[in-house]
């Protein structure tokens, strides 16, 4: 197969399934990685496809799962002030805290009641809604401003989380199937996986609708002992599973 029509294959393969990953597309196409990553590139830069960690997603796909931040705190709202407001009850006096970007996430500022709180955060807009906060100390990670996540990430911000320690961490999610955590943002992943490992306790935060349900990264595989905090009006069968393998926290 000549180039041009190995990028087209590439195209249209991704346009169909909205996300391929490199090792997908060599098995498909019969190339290296390499070559596909090449091809990737050259997709990318003609403005064709979305690249990703590992792979890449269509125009489409990127515009419609990654809608505006505003627009995401509308959807399904009540579920997600119901989770929120069960995750702020789980934050003690003193704690130290890490909270990752989502909209879910931003909203359990409005319940913390505890005192002496320490929040360091990627998300933007839980940085401003706290930085004159008198009785919550925030600590914004450097790095990299992420507009999908509107996030800070990065090669600094994974560092500068690596040398820090959590009481408990606050992880938001686009989906987990079974036991592993997915997202649509590479490098926000890998950051909240970074925050997951340097916690002594782990909360994965989601409405309902976010359960059995997998998305393009894999970012963890939760443990015996890490939570999973939810709605109460989740599925018998999805209950069953969760509680014989982790932690449930339902509103």
């Amino acid at each position: 197969m000549i180039k041009k029509e190995r990028l087209t294959t590439i195209l249209n393969l991704i346009n169909t399934n909205n996300i391929m990953t490199a090792k997908e597309l060599s098995k498909q196409l019969d190339v290296s990685i390499m070559t596909i990553n090449r091809d990737l590139n050259e997709l990318e830069a003609e403005g064709l496809i979305n690249k990703v960690y590992g792979g890449a997603t269509s125009i489409e796909y990127n515009r419609s799962k990654f809608s505006s931040f505003n627009k995401n705190k509308e959807i399904h709202i009540d579920e997600k002030y119901a989770v929120a407001k069960k995750a702020a009850e789980q934050i003690e006096n003193e704690d130290i805290i890490f909270i990752g970007p989502g909209t879910t996430n931003e909203l359990i500022l409005d319940f913390i009641t505890a005192q002496n709180v320490t929040v360091v955060t990627s998300n933007i807009a839980i940085f401003d809604k706290l930085r004159n906060s008198s009785g919550i100390q925030v600590i914004i990670v450097g790095g990299e401003y992420n507009k999908k996540s509107n996030s800070v990430t990065g090669v600094l911000a994974e560092k500068m989380i690596t040398d820090l320690q959590f009481d408990k961490c606050f992880i938001g999610i686009n989906g987990i199937d079974h036991l592993v955590a997915t997202t649509l943002n590479a490098d926000a992943g890998k950051l909240q996986s970074i925050a997951l490992s340097n916690s002594y306790k782990r909360y994965i935060v989601t409405d309902k609708y976010k359960l059995d349900k997998k998305t393009f990264f894999e970012f963890y595989t939760l443990k015996p002992g890490d939570t999973i905090i939810t709605n109460s009006s989740i599925k018998a069968a999805t209950k069953k599973y969760y509680d014989h393998k982790v932690n449930l926290l339902l509103n």
